[in-house]
Formats: structure tokens, sequence, C-alpha cells
């Protein structure tokens, strides 16, 4: 076991048993639903901060559900996971790994670019490559969120799954874990270019 698994499984015991709290019911009998007592720090220069049901009463129900929250960003859990993670990227040299692979991305989707005319531009950093797709190259007008979302789907029949973004959800973005190869990178770029086939063929009917 290496030593980022072993900080995460002390981790998960020390939140495990920090959770073995004191239960107490809320302020909102109609919804019955129990709250911790428990004393927590927001932050290391903060005093901590008793969130008993008694210390509700001054605060609207809403309100405290809001402050409640955020308390879990600093976890010794979530803390752990991410030294983990951290270790992983630096063990099996992840970063250079997402500048190869990820330039080998760009220029691939780029070809796009050339080759159909409803791709207005293609670019991006790293692993993350945005696809921008337009009516034509001369007015730039995104394309209608019909078709591109046709174009969506088309991709996720064929095993592609990509998110979207842009002021009008014209522009895919492509952003792969970073553990990616140039073999998937090309599985991706095909799939793409037959969906993007498909729908200029849909077009000319």
């Amino acid at each position: 076991m290496s030593l980022a698994w072993r900080t995460l499984q002390k981790a998960f015991y020390l939140e495990t048993s920090l959770r073995i709290l004191q239960m107490r019911p809320s302020l909102s009998c109609a919804s019955r639903i129990y709250v911790p007592k428990l004393t927590l720090h927001t932050k290391h220069n903060m005093p901590p901060c008793d969130f008993s049901p008694e210390k509700y009463q001054s605060l609207a129900y809403n309100h405290v559900l809001e402050i409640h929250k955020h308390t879990f960003g600093g976890s010794p859990l979530a803390c752990a996971i991410g030294s983990a993670v951290l270790e992983v990227i630096e063990e099996e040299n992840l970063q250079r790994n997402s500048q190869e692979v990820g330039t080998y991305m760009l220029l691939k989707f780029a070809k796009l670019r050339d080759e159909f005319d409803i791709v207005g531009d293609v670019r991006g950093k790293g692993l993350m490559v945005g696809i921008e797709m337009v009516q034509d190259k001369i007015s730039r007008q995104p394309l209608p969120k019909t078709e591109v979302n046709q174009i969506h789907e088309d991709c996720k029949d064929m095993g592609l799954l990509v998110g979207r973004g842009g002021n009008f959800s014209q522009t895919f973005r492509i952003a792969p874990p970073m553990r990616v190869t140039k073999l998937e990178v090309d599985f991706a770029f095909e799939v793409f270019r037959s969906a993007l086939t498909q729908h200029m063929e849909r077009r000319a009917k």
C-alpha cells in the first residue's frame, strides 16, 4: 500500500470517528430533520463555532442550512484525498502527459476547422479543447441549438461524451482525464468527425 493510500485510510478513520456525534432535533419539526451538535472550525484563525440547536433560535432555518453546507471542504478526508491525488499526478508524470497529449489533441481537432464550414474555431490549452459551431464562416452566427443538440446526441450514441459551453451553448468542450492516451484522442476525433459528417448530410437533404 502506497503512502498516499495509507494517509487516506488514516484520514478516513479520523473523519468517520468525528461523525459519531450527539444528535438533537432541529427547530423544523415538520421536516423531521435532525442536526448534529458539534463544534467545528471554518478557518484556522477563527474561534470554534457551536452549531447547537439552542444557537439556531436566533437564525432563520434556511440561513442555518446555508452556513452548514459549507463546512465539508476542510475535512481531514477531503484534504487527504487532495494530497493523494497530487502524489499520483507527480508519480505518474501526468502533467507531461497532459502537455503532450493536449497538444496532439488540439492539432488533431484543428483539422476539422478546414474540413467543415460549420466549425468556426478550434481553440484550447492543455487537455481542454473548445470546438465552436457556427452557421458559416462568413457570418459566424452560432449554429442553431437544435442542430447542436443533434450533433451532441450523435456523439453520445457513438460512445463520446463531451460538454457544452459558450453564450449560446454552441461550443463543444472536450476535457478528458489526465491519463488520456493518443489512441483515445484518435477515437474521439473519429466519432466527432462522423457526427459532423452526418449533420452535413442531413443539411443537404
